[in-house]
C-alpha cells in the first residue's frame, strides 16, 4: 500500500464521523507516515493532505476535522467545488 492510499485509508467516511486534524496528525504518526521525530508533523501531515486531494474527494468541516463524503453526501456538494 502507498503511503498516500495509507493516509486516506485513516480518514474516516461521513461527515458525521469526520477525524480532527490533531488526531490524523497522530494517526500518521502511529501508522509510520510521519517520524516521531520530525520538526513540524502538522506541516507534514498537511503535504500529505493536499496529494491526497488530487486524485481523492476529502472535505473539511469547520472546526470538525477532515472527511469523505459519503455516497448521500457526495451529491449535495456544490459543482463549484469540483473545479
Amino acid at each position: 500500500m502507498t503511503d498516500i492510499k495509507l493516509f486516506v485509508s485513516l480518514i474516516p467516511i461521513g461527515s458525521e464521523n469526520a477525524i480532527k486534524r490533531n488526531d490524523l496528525t497522530d494517526a500518521c504518526v502511529l501508522n509510520g507516515l510521519i517520524k516521531d521525530t520530525c520538526k513540524d508533523k502538522d506541516r507534514k501531515m498537511r503535504i500529505m493532505l493536499h496529494k491526497a486531494r488530487i486524485e481523492n474527494s476529502i472535505l473539511s468541516k469547520r472546526g470538525g476535522g477532515y472527511y469523505i463524503p459519503s455516497d448521500a453526501e457526495y451529491f449535495l456538494i456544490p459543482p463549484k467545488c469540483f473545479s
